[in-house]
């Protein structure tokens, strides 16, 4: 907002006003430095908070895999009790089910919120989580139909942005590390005791008069999220008074850095009619593709998450896995966590996409809950349709990923390459595997199928132990274990 004139004085006269604060906590941060800084900000955050009950109550949820109602909303609640329960906030690690824990806060909210006061729910996290789209989606407008008003603070390097879109809704303000210095001042306006104050300066619109400019975020994957954004606009417009001596409206539509559109400027419309209309007509964005140039450019690649788990391998389980074999693999900590990287195929539409993650989640469930010590990355790039761009893309990954040789008279651990894509771009790769071999890298395929379909049916595969179908994903977690050395060949 641009004020063109003097500043309205606003009287200071201020009643205390209830809101219940509910807070989300991610503890499943892949980097622990991340994580300590969103649990400083959340400590610093509630320490803004009267708590009082009549004032502000608290909530605070944690979760990763799991979520647990750390504090509850009771107006027996006092700053040292609530300050105590955000200290013991511990990083967990693991796998991320945002969606359930959202229900939880959504749960908390209707039962141990107070009649009539104002709700505020903050979740912080990275968007990365392994619930169906479906799950984020229905989960979403629970959290929207409450009424509450909403803030994500998401400081990682490597955000999940469509999940954390849904989550905020039209109103609700995610914080990044770009502006993340702002979220003490919004949050303590949201929060505050109550200020309703009356202008006791000049009250005319001329006297107050602001220059307003909307940009208006066009990346998103849905053209209704569009359109929510274009009401909330129309929204705002109708609040105010619109005349060039008064409110002067402006709007910038873009979609990603090199894209911006003036769709109109201050001077355009001088009446509120032209500029709803304006608002109106504005651009539709097509339906989104990921298209390779604006995901990732040269040998860099959009990481989506990083999770480690180094559980002990129960000796009853090595036992059953070798259970008539010749020798024993080694899948201990002798050598470190076996590495598994996933890439998705991020080119074609939304739903390709969506059908891709479906499926690395599939896969990573199993790797996470199965008995291999593994480290797991996943990222997201442009399709690779020549077998020389997947060569150059797995020996950069296994540069960053720091897969090594062994030391000499100790079995070396073969990491795993998962590549997940279209059935057809998979045959034309394993057809070249020859030429896209990587050092210490075994190739996997994961298909889709072109048409994305929802058959169930398994099928058999036309190079066998290569390349696998999304309805057979445990024989390629078998192999990925044959490949880690957890399984007798």
């Amino acid at each position: 907002m641009f004020k063109r004139k003097r500043s309205c004085i606003l009287a200071a006269e201020c009643q205390k006003k209830p809101v219940d604060v509910v807070f989300v906590f991610d503890s499943s941060q892949s980097v622990e430095e991340v994580f300590e800084q969103q649990k400083q900000i959340a400590e610093r955050l509630i320490s803004h908070l009267n708590i009082d009950p009549f004032g502000s109550l608290v909530g605070l949820v944690e979760y990763s895999r799991y979520n647990k109602l750390l504090l509850p909303i009771s107006t027996a609640q006092h700053i040292d009790q609530v300050k105590e329960a955000f200290h013991k906030l511990r990083h967990i690690g693991g796998y991320t089910l945002t969606a359930d824990a959202v229900k939880t806060g959504v749960e908390e909210i209707h039962q141990g919120g107070r009649p009539g006061a104002e709700k505020l729910f903050v979740l912080i996290t990275d968007g990365h989580s392994f619930n169906k789209w479906s799950e984020v989606l229905e989960t979403a407008d629970s959290l929207h139909n409450t009424g509450a008003k909403v803030i994500i603070i998401a400081l990682a390097d490597s955000l999940y942005m469509p999940e954390l879109i849904e989550y905020g809704g039209p109103r609700g303000i995610i914080f990044t590390k770009q502006n993340v210095s702002q979220v003490d001042s919004v949050f303590i306006d949201l929060t505050s005791n109550g200020c309703n104050p009356e202008p006791s300066g000049p009250s005319s619109d001329e006297d107050c008069a602001a220059d307003i400019l909307f940009i208006l975020d066009g990346s998103g994957n849905a053209s209704d999220s569009f359109e929510a954004k274009k009401q909330f606009v129309k929204s705002m417009i109708n609040e105010l008074t619109i005349r060039p001596s008064a409110h002067r409206v402006a709007l910038i539509e873009f979609s990603d850095i090199n894209r911006q559109k003036e769709l109109f400027n201050f001077a355009s419309y001088s009446d509120k009619a032209s500029l709803l209309n304006a608002v109106d007509t504005s651009y539709e964005p097509p339906e989104e593709e990921y298209e390779p140039e604006k995901v990732a450019e040269g040998n860099e690649a959009q990481s989506l998450a990083v999770h480690k788990v180094a559980a002990p391998f129960p000796k009853e389980d090595l036992e059953k896995y070798y259970e008539g074999a010749t020798g024993k693999g080694s899948c201990d900590e002798t050598n470190g966590p076996s590495n598994v990287i996933i890439l998705l195929d991020s080119s074609k539409s939304i739903r390709s996409v969506e059908s891709r993650r479906e499926a690395a989640m599939q896969l990573i469930f199993k790797l996470l809950n199965g008995h291999l010590n593994v480290q797991v990355t996943v990222a997201q790039h442009p399709s690779l349709q020549e077998s020389v761009s997947l060569k150059e893309r797995l020996s950069s990954y296994a540069d960053n990923c720091q897969i090594k040789e062994t030391k000499p008279g100790v079995t070396r651990k073969s990491a795993s390459v998962v590549y997940i894509t279209s059935e057809s771009t998979a045959e034309s790769l394993a057809a070249n595997l020859s030429h896209i071999s990587a050092p210490n890298l075994k190739t996997y395929f994961l298909t889709t199928d072109t048409d994305d379909s929802t058959s169930t049916e398994i099928r058999r595969p036309s190079k066998s132990g290569l390349i696998f179908s999304k309805c057979n994903v445990g024989a390629l977690y078998e192999a990925l274990l044959k490949n880690a050395s957890c399984l007798p060949n």
